[in-house]
């Protein structure tokens, strides 16, 4: 016998739902303390459930090599076969009684090696043949309504699907196609089989737990066709400790709790971005060192990831994912109440070349920084610097620093960023969300600039692509809202700019318009062909684009210009990218021609409004009509769509370019209107200087007329006084002499 009860398996088994009982509702996280009362719980559950089956048992028939029950109807209920026969042929009846329903653990732990179920038995309890490790065949009586038996695999039949219920421990068989027909495998059906490869059918929508468990012979398991199966349930998969390869459903949205559990021979997985929920304990004691985590999986339970057969951490686990989801917060979790605390290492899921399958990736420390080294090189991983000013350093440990990984910086309050000229790379996402940045020097020795670098910056205001630079990933700059112009290094062959804006070399690819620019009219030059992703998402003042050369849009190219109210399109255009108009509110009319032939999802005429449930958020703008030949790409997309679409584009009426505005104070005004305004009040500040000006001559020659006057005045007073004055010492003078004379 295989032995299988090993204490970990024995806590993990416990932790999750008794064969007959419904999953539990688990917290988020936990320790191994709560895990043991979960275990001690169920432990006592069981007990009592063992008390009350002996207490039933005591109720219990016996007749010949059965002991069986009586159903409501008074039919014979088996409950367990006691007879020593290995090749057993269940009875039609009993005592004289209708046989009609096999119990739960009927045949449990038993030695048969073949068994034969009768036309009567209309009933089964799940798989009530589990750890009968002898057993090779199961047969049904043709006449049977319910149940049917092929190759010796018993199965259960209904009007719209089928059941497999239970494949042979015994069975010798290494290979087995689930049949085309079978849409759903039973509680432990295939529990601790001989088979070391099975192939799944397409129709399979549920498997139930435990379903294909402590099968230690499966090396192999391809779930790929099975674009209905959405759920893998607690314990589907635990302790098939020789599977090493698995794909997953496309459509998975949820992971069990263990259903990996003690697989460790599973040293990687690729999770589905389908998936939004992983529980506890999922892949604990597999041989995976690390996990990369889509960003839409919200729910991660208790030990699913890092977790040894004891439900120990491993060391040196590492996370990848996103930042700011579930998986960054699961990496450090802690619960106080129950001294549980996660401390792996997360990283941004564009480590994912860098670390691959190493078991031997290792991350080190230096001053504020994390890095790692790979090939006599160092890949700087985060910074906790918070300075204004953060200078990389060129070296670490004599090695040269080649690399700045995603998000190494993100969030980082610096306002200034140095990169030293030994980078050739910078990973995506690296200096997302840094509000606020205003300056970031990126040298010549740069060659690759990811996806989303600048995502979020909302301080930077210009940036100079440096001439080394090849390549620049999708949406570098997207969320860069104070964004005024591009420039590009001299003597790049790889991009250039005009007035601000970002083009490829030979201007045939617009890459980006900055976002705060002010112009409310844009006309792409007649070289530009392709629009990339995001290329004027949130260009908030343009109203007006003509793109009249442009044969591809890609994806979001235009959202959230909530003012673009016209859009010329090519008449060669061919492609408009998944939600490239998407909150382009203003836009109610549009014209498309004939040879279009892509039309993303959202792409016209929607926008979001977080109250609409029912369409997850995605509404048609109100009077948005679109203008197409019948027929065309851009009618049919109308059509899916229930966008209203006017055949006779004669009828179209093309929108005025809109007179060129300035902005003012952060409103904007027509620069025609403005100058005519601005000549009115210059002209009247020119009057007003004009006649103050008179005014003050007029008062200045006033007062020097008055001061001529007074000095004339005092002049006369003084001549008149020095008359008197003279006529006086005269007179005197006279008198004198007349005195002397007497």
């Amino acid at each position: 016998m295989i032995k299988h009860k090993k204490i970990a398996a024995f806590i993990l088994s416990l932790t999750l739902c008794a064969a007959s009982a419904a999953a539990p509702v688990y917290s988020a996280f936990a320790d191994e303390e709560e895990t043991t009362e979960a275990a001690e719980e169920s432990a006592d559950t069981e007990t009592e459930t063992e008390s009350d089956d002996d207490s039933d048992e005591d109720d219990y028939i016996t007749s010949g090599d059965y002991k069986y029950s009586l159903t409501d109807d008074d039919e014979v209920c088996i409950q367990e076969y006691i007879g020593s026969d290995t090749d057993v042929s269940i009875p039609d009846t009993i005592d004289g009684k209708s046989v009609t329903e096999i119990g739960e653990y009927a045949f449990f732990e038993t030695d048969v090696v073949s068994v034969n179920i009768p036309a009567g038995i209309d009933y089964i309890a799940d798989n009530p043949f589990v750890e009968c490790y002898s057993l090779k065949e199961i047969t049904v009586d043709e006449d049977n309504s319910y149940y049917s038996a092929v190759d010796g695999v018993l199965y259960l039949t209904r009007s719209s699907n089928t059941t497999l219920l239970c494949y042979p421990q015994g069975k010798e068989d290494k290979t087995f196609t689930v049949p085309d027909d079978v849409t759903e495998i039973g509680v432990s059906a295939m529990y601790a089989t001989q088979l070391e490869e099975i192939t799944m059918s397409a129709g399979i929508t549920y498997i139930y737990r435990h379903g294909l468990s402590y099968n230690e012979n499966l090396t192999k398991l391809d779930m790929s066709q099975c674009t209905e199966l959405e759920e893998l349930t607690d314990m589907m998969l635990a302790y098939c400790t020789a599977l090493s390869e698995v794909t997953l459903p496309p459509n998975l949205t949820s992971i069990g709790a263990g259903t990996f559990a003690g697989c460790n021979s599973l040293c990687s997985i690729e999770l589905p971005e389908t998936l939004t929920s992983i529980g506890q304990n999922a892949f604990a004691a597999t041989g995976l060192k690390n996990v990369m985590i889509p960003e839409n999986v919200t729910d991660i339970g208790y030990c699913a990831f890092g977790y040894d057969e004891n439900l120990e951490p491993l060391d040196n686990f590492i996370i990848l994912g996103t930042s700011g989801s579930a998986a960054e917060t699961y990496c450090t979790d802690t619960d106080e109440e129950y001294d549980y605390e996660n401390n792996f290492t997360f990283l941004d899921s564009s480590y994912a070349d860098l670390i691959g399958d190493s078991a031997t990736f290792e991350t080190k420390s230096y001053d504020e920084y994390m890095y790692c080294e790979k090939d006599g090189e160092i890949y700087i991983l985060s910074c906790t610097a918070v300075d204004s000013k953060i200078e990389i350093p060129s070296e670490i440990d004599d090695m040269p620093v080649v690399c700045i990984y995603g998000a190494s910086f993100y969030q980082s309050q610096a306002s200034e960023i140095v990169i030293p000229d030994t980078v050739t790379r910078i990973g995506s996402l690296a200096f997302a969300d840094c509000s606020y940045l205003t300056k970031i020097t990126i040298p010549e020795s740069v060659t690759e600039i990811d996806g989303q670098v600048f995502s979020g910056c909302t301080s930077l205001e210009t940036i100079e692509i440096p001439a080394s630079c090849e390549t620049l990933g999708d949406e570098v700059f997207y969320g860069c809202t104070a964004m005024k112009e591009f420039t590009v290094a001299e003597g790049s062959q790889y991009f250039s700019a005009e007035d601000g804006i970002l083009f490829n070399a030979d201007k045939t690819t617009l890459v980006a318009y900055p976002t705060a620019k002010t112009d409310n009219y844009y006309k792409a030059p007649d070289s530009v062909t392709e629009i990339l992703m995001s290329a004027f998402a949130g260009c908030t003042s343009l109203e007006s684009v003509d793109v009249t050369s442009v044969i591809t849009i890609g994806d979001y190219a235009f959202e959230d210009c909530s003012s673009l109210y016209a859009v010329k399109l090519s008449e060669d255009l061919t492609t408009v990218g998944e939600c490239a108009f998407y909150n382009c509110t203003s836009l109610l009319a549009m014209r498309t021609y004939n040879k279009i032939t892509e039309i993303g999802t959202a792409a016209i005429g929607y926008y979001y409004d977080s109250t609409d449930t029912e369409n997850d958020g995605d509404v048609l703008v109100d009077g948005f009509i679109l203008y197409a030949e019948e027929d065309s790409g851009g009618a049919r997309y109308a059509l899916l769509n229930s966008i209203e679409c006017e055949y006779d584009t004669s009828l179209y009426t093309e929108p005025k370019d809109p007179a060129p505005t300035i902005e003012i104070f952060g409103v904007k005004v027509e620069r025609t209107f403005f100058f005519v305004v601005l000549g009115i009040i210059v002209a009247a500040i020119a009057a007003a200087a004009a006649f103050f000006i008179r005014k003050h001559a007029k008062k200045n020659k006033a007062e020097k007329e008055l001061e001529q006057k007074k000095q004339n005045a005092e002049q006369k007073l003084a001549i008149k006084e020095a008359e008197a004055e003279a006529e006086a010492e005269a007179e005197a003078a006279g008198k004198d002499e007349d005195d002397e004379t007497e």
